[in-house]
């Protein structure tokens, strides 16, 4: 019958392979496509908390606000944004931050209003499954595993810069295969420059949150004052 994985009600003069080609990509049309209603995710994660399956609520509304002004707050604020106003944006860099400001805030507003809507875990993943379907899900989620792979190795090059900084004025020298390391790539005839220092940094603070939310929000809220400090006083 129409509708259904069969291909006995299909057109004849489909062969067999071809019929079941067209199921296979019917499936994985139907697949992509398939969402969950509100109720649906709001009563999942109602079950888990009720088995005791759900994670302990330890962040309270300054550990939230830390963690969104830490994002924003990135290690190349005190150097970056000099340089491009000195070198290539001038008066015009109040603009460009006033229009990422802007878009900030519509973003913000967005997730806001879905929050209300679907008050469940999961962030973005979870919007996109309800309102856009599994397949939108699945990408959103993997654009933020991405997401945050590339930012993260940013911020650990631009905290590595900083111990250089740091240790030149202290009168120590760093050594330079632990910034600038160069490794060949035989395949593509190039090098490809790795820093062990950032590395190190990531896996420092990966240490750190794997001991624990409450002990990394702490150490975020303790930055994130300094930084914050740190503008007020420029």
């Amino acid at each position: 019958m129409p509708g259904t994985d069969s291909c006995d009600g299909m057109q004849p003069t489909l062969g067999q392979e071809q019929c079941r080609t067209v199921g296979t990509w019917g499936r994985l049309t139907r697949a992509v496509g398939r969402r969950k209603s509100i109720l649906e995710v709001i009563a999942e994660q109602a079950e888990s908390s009720a088995k005791g399956r759900q994670l302990k609520r330890v962040v309270g509304p300054w550990g939230i606000v830390g963690y969104g002004i830490s994002s924003t707050l990135g290690a190349g604020l005190f150097v970056v944004t000099g340089k491009a106003a000195h070198d290539f944006a001038g008066p015009a860099v109040c603009v460009s931050f006033a229009l990422a400001g802007l878009a900030s805030l519509l973003s913000a507003l967005c997730y806001a209003e879905l929050a209300t809507k679907i008050p469940v875990a999961g962030s973005a993943y979870s919007f996109a499954y309800v309102t856009l379907g599994e397949g939108a899900a699945w990408f959103v989620g993997w654009n933020l595993v991405l997401e945050y792979l590339v930012s993260a190795s940013a911020v650990a090059r631009g905290w590595a810069s900083y111990v250089i900084h740091l240790a030149a004025m202290l009168g120590f020298s760093v050594p330079k295969w632990m910034h600038a390391l160069d490794v060949r790539i035989p395949v593509l005839d190039a090098a490809l420059s790795t820093s062990p220092l950032a590395a190190s940094v990531v896996l420092a603070f990966s240490a750190l949150l794997m001991g624990g939310i409450s002990e990394s929000m702490r150490v975020n809220l303790t930055i994130t004052a300094l930084n914050l400090a740190i503008i007020l006083f420029i």
